[in-house]
């Protein structure tokens, strides 16, 4: 069951991080460009936010019931806070996944409530954007030397 979830979990970021980076252009040009918030507009922002939900839901299954990387953190977490990867899978990564989801619940809802179509887009644009840079910056990504995984997600080979 963990390495089947996380490797939804390792996909979905993907779909995650290209609806972020959409959500965030579209906002970009709209308010460049003078365009209107468009219908695309909003679904494309209701999808970005029922993906990061889905992934937050899906993040603490495995922090909270089957990971046995923070299983091991929380058996200790004083000596876990003086270790980098234990660190960064109990707290930093899943710290970050509930700020993106409040950023992003928070951006859609502003945006939504937005008396123009320049300030939805606005709006759209500060809470997305600053999703984007969260995520970029949680994502283990494979050059980050403690807490690198791979690009395409692997599932874990279970010892049972």
């Amino acid at each position: 069951m963990y390495s089947a979830i996380l490797v939804v979990h390792s996909v979905l970021r993907w779909v995650v991080l290209v609806l972020a980076v959409v959500v965030t252009a579209r906002a970009f040009m709209g308010l460049r460009g003078g365009r209107p918030f468009e219908a695309r507009d909003a679904k494309l922002g209701g999808a970005f936010l029922g993906a990061v939900h889905a992934q937050v839901v899906l993040g603490l299954v495995l922090h909270l019931a089957l990971s046995p990387i923070t299983s091991a953190a929380m058996a200790s977490m004083g000596a876990a806070m003086r270790d980098k990867t234990l660190r960064f899978w109990s707290v930093e990564h899943l710290a970050m996944g509930l700020i993106v989801a409040v950023l992003v619940t928070v951006a859609r809802v502003r945006s939504k409530r937005a008396p123009d179509d320049a300030q939805k887009h606005q709006r759209a644009l500060v809470g997305y954007g600053f999703a984007l840079l969260v995520m970029l910056a949680m994502i283990p990504w494979p050059f980050r030397k403690v807490i690198g995984r791979s690009v395409l997600p692997t599932p874990m080979v279970s010892a049972h």
